[in-house]
């Protein structure tokens, strides 16, 4: 591994097949890549060569073939020859010209979409690789392969055959990295992978069109994306209209057909357009298809193009043009799409065209499943507009209302979000009549108002916004409908207070959510009672509500949209924190499906994706891994931060940066968070102070005991066992000298009695390890320490006499807590040998001879 690499580079996509390639042709042979269109064929062959050190390499191109001319591609190399010669003769001449070019170079061919080449042209080419009269480099599309004579060639093993895919979507990151040189957020990698396709031309482009029109901006270090549409590069509007020219009637009003939605079901695109257009669109690689689930569950192909492409096109359909596709759009089996409604519903209106309120309102519900906020509100306020006009009943402006203020507090607009959910609740309370219907709605309504108040004036004006809405149900209802809506607005109450924080909302919360006979309107008390549940040390417990509660959640997203993600996430959290690390910080983990709900994966939430892959980086000891999560995650809120998530990431990512060796980075974040709200999530302040101590620890700050004392009292009044047993156990190990410890007999039989009490392999492991340091026991002390690293804790060790770089720190501190050669270069994305030669070093430095004597030496 070079240089480059053990600085923790990540490798270009592509990369391995590059290097595979390049030692075949180093070794004398020949390569054939194949791959769809756009791939990275000819980037990948040019690299390989590159790499093997040819020079002097001859290319040709199918795209030089015009029909009746045999060998054309072949002429400037060939000069004049006899229409009968055989195709050994030609190849033979062939390699003669090659060798007369770069006298005593390797003689290379190298032969771009050679799909297109003449079969003549083929012939000679596979006759010369097989007779070794020279080597081939061929790119094609991938049907190629499977004719002659490329087919033989490969299948014979006469060359090395390399298939190129579309970009999976951590390659798409990888690509990123390499072209923006910093870390990229993951909504920013999941979107630009869904809009390209991972088709690497078009996902050069955006990146390039992104950049030029400023959506695609640096923030704090992080690439970050501005909501809205990309306008294509002039090199793609070129690429269109060359497609389009090359295109029949048929396949070209397909084409534009399918740039309307950019995706649809084959079922329903083939009812509007043929199917030879299709297999038209196929056959040049303007379109794909896959198979995945189904909206109406089992398996359906789906027919699509890239979104940028896709919008090229759109860009050159006239304004009459795209309405009359627009109307034959206007069917039920491509409404059955959710991506599809959303994209038709959103051009049609934009063009000016009527669409039912009936239909807009469908296509709202449709975009908020897909996450895509900014057309829930342009959507919604289409219908508004036309409600108000008579085309809506009341109680549809009020759905209406409500869905545009959801969407509007999550893009961070709170006084438009509380001005649109008050009409609404207005509207209801001027009705003459509440159905079962209505109160379902207000009481909703009523909740996202409370929200909304706590998020920007605190709890007080929430719990007032709830019993105002008490008071006048209560004026509405009789006293068997009150004391069902009693149960819902205490249940509001009670999530309120729980992610405020408020200990004494704990056991009522639980008695509601285990008693209540309708759970289904006490989803959002879930979340925050989980969480408390897992400071209190009651993990069982936790896991087990989130386990009834998520696939109630997931049946009920018409009622509370989020609870699969805020449940998923609370369960993470409390499982992470019992000791339970995940093998691998994967993006697309579904961090509900450890407590079975099967719910659908949310890759869409930046925060939520970098915190967990951050978490899971730090309890396996990954501290520069881990760093950069949070600070990506820091950087993705703007003026949003509903959940007061931000502390959170600020305090994890000071922790991180201080384990990492980067003290002004960590002492940077502590100072930003001194000065950040915690909002309406108070429920995670345990957690934050506890990640501010560790962070302490680790910048060896002398304030570290006092602050350590304060906050296992601040822990022990409020019932928080877990963070209670953490802060007394940090007082414990990482104290120089724990007879100075005063009252440390007491210490220590409040650890083992808090270790009765907190649940999970971790309490367990912070009681070993306190028993083993009081009792001075070496060997157990050693093992102790193994086991805090198998459950997530990673702790602070002395600075060596010496100086060690940030990787040998890390390295070092890992191979202290027992991990093997293998599993840190795991963990630390480094090969085996570049481990070892950092303990070497490490060795060295610090004058031990082994493990065992550098855990001592680190203590």
């Amino acid at each position: 591994m070079g240089p480059a690499e053990d600085q923790g580079r990540r490798p270009a996509p592509h990369e391995k097949h590059s290097r595979a390639a390049a030692r075949t042709l180093a070794g004398g042979g020949s390569v054939v890549v194949a791959g769809p269109p756009g791939v990275g064929k000819t980037h990948l062959l040019g690299d390989a060569l590159r790499r093997a050190g040819a020079s002097g390499v001859v290319t040709v191109t199918g795209t030089d073939v015009r029909v009746g001319e045999p060998l054309r591609a072949l002429s400037p190399l060939l000069g004049a020859r006899r229409a009968d010669e055989p195709t050994s003769v030609v190849a033979g001449r062939l390699a003669d010209a090659l060798g007369a070019r770069a006298p005593g170079a390797p003689r290379i061919l190298r032969a771009e979409d050679a799909h297109l080449l003449d079969d003549g042209t083929a012939d000679v080419l596979a006759w010369a690789a097989r007779q070794g009269d020279l080597q081939v480099a061929v790119s094609m599309r991938t049907q190629g392969l499977s004719r002659e004579p490329w087919a033989g060639l490969w299948r014979d093993g006469v060359v090395e055959r390399v298939d190129l895919a579309p970009f999976t979507r951590d390659e798409v990151e990888e690509r990123l990295v390499e072209l923006l040189q910093a870390p990229v957020a993951t909504d920013v990698v999941h979107r630009l992978a869904a809009e390209s396709g991972g088709n690497a031309f078009h996902l050069d482009e955006l990146v390039r069109a992104e950049r030029a029109s400023g959506a695609l901006h640096l923030h704090d270090g992080v690439w970050l994306r501005a909501a809205g549409g990309t306008v294509p590069s002039t090199r793609m509007l070129d690429l269109v209209a060359g497609d389009l020219a090359r295109l029949d009637a048929g396949a070209r009003d397909a084409l534009e057909v399918l740039s309307l939605v950019e995706a649809v079901p084959l079922r329903a695109f083939l009812e509007v357009v043929s199917q030879d257009a299709l297999a038209t669109l196929l056959r040049h690689g303007l379109v794909d298809t896959e198979t995945g689930p189904g909206v109406a569950g089992g398996h359906e192909v789906t027919v699509r193009t890239q979104a940028m492409y896709a919008q090229a096109v759109r860009g050159q359909i006239p304004s009459a043009r795209r309405r009359e596709l627009l109307g034959r759009l206007d069917t039920p089996s491509i409404d059955d799409d959710p991506a599809a409604l959303v994209a038709s519903v959103t051009l049609a209106l934009n063009s000016g065209l009527t669409v039912s309120v009936e239909r807009i309102r469908s296509a709202t519900d449709a975009a908020f499943v897909l996450k895509k906020q900014h057309a829930v509100v342009q959507l919604s306020t289409a219908a508004i507009e036309d409600a108000k006009g008579g085309g809506a009943s009341g109680r549809a402006m009020v759905e209406l209302l409500l869905q545009r203020a959801e969407a509007s507090r999550s893009m961070g607009r709170a006084a438009a979000a509380a001005r649109d959910v008050r009409d609404a609740l207005d509207e209801l309370e001027k009705a003459e009549e509440l159905t079962d219907d209505d109160l379902a709605t207000y009481l909703r309504g009523a909740a996202l108002e409370s929200g909304i108040h706590h998020y920007e004036l605190g709890l007080g004006e929430a719990l007032r916004r709830l019993d105002a809405a008490s008071a006048a149900l209560v004026r509405r209802l009789g006293p068997r409908r009150y004391r069902a809506a009693a149960e819902v607005l205490e249940s509001t109450r009670l999530t309120r207070r729980g992610w405020d924080g408020d200990p004494s909302a704990l056991e009522p919360a639980v008695l509601l959510l285990e008693g209540t006979q309708n759970p289904q309107r006490a989803l959002s008390l879930v979340a925050p009672t989980i969480l408390a549940l897992g400071h209190a040390g009651r993990v069982a417990e936790g896991l087990g509500l989130a386990r009834r509660y998520a696939p109630i959640g997931a049946a009920h997203t018409d009622l509370y949209r989020w609870a699969v993600g805020e449940i998923g996430v609370a369960a993470f959290f409390v499982a992470l924190n019992a000791g339970v690390v995940p093998a691998e910080p994967s993006d697309y983990d579904d961090p509900a499906a450890a407590v079975g709900s099967g719910s659908t994966r949310d890759p869409l939430d930046p925060v939520a994706v970098h915190v967990r892959r951050g978490l899971i980086a730090a309890a396996r000891g990954s501290w520069r891994t881990a760093a950069a999560d949070f600070h990506a995650a820091s950087a993705s809120f703007g003026v949003v931060d509903l959940g007061g998530l931000l502390s959170f990431t600020l305090a994890a990512g000071a922790r991180a940066c201080a384990a990492a060796g980067e003290s002004v980075a960590a002492r940077s974040a502590l100072d930003r968070l001194s000065r950040t709200r915690l909002r309406a999530a108070r429920s995670l302040e345990p957690d934050i102070r506890l990640l501010c101590v560790d962070a302490l620890a680790w910048l060896r700050d002398p304030a570290l005991d006092a602050e350590l004392q304060d906050l296992a009292a601040w822990a022990r009044a409020r019932g928080a066992a877990r963070v209670e047993l953490e802060a007394l156990h940090r007082r414990v190990v990482l104290s120089a000298d724990t007879a100075k410890i005063l009252g440390l007999d007491a210490v220590v039989a409040r650890c083992h009695e808090l270790g009765g009490i907190v649940e999970g392999a971790r309490a367990t492991a912070l009681v070993a390890h306190v028993v083993a340091v009081t009792t001075g026991d070496e060997a157990l002390r050693e093992i102790s320490v193994r086991g805090l690293g198998t459950v997530g804790l990673w702790l602070p060790t002395p600075s060596p006499a010496v100086a060690l770089t940030q990787r040998e720190r890390e390295v070092a501190a890992l191979a202290a807590g027992g991990l093997s050669s293998k599993a840190i270069a795991e963990r630390l994305t480094l090969s085996v040998r570049t481990v070892d030669s950092h303990l070497s070093r490490v060795f060295a430095k610090t004058g031990v001879h082994s493990r065992q004597e550098l855990a001592r030496a680190l203590r």
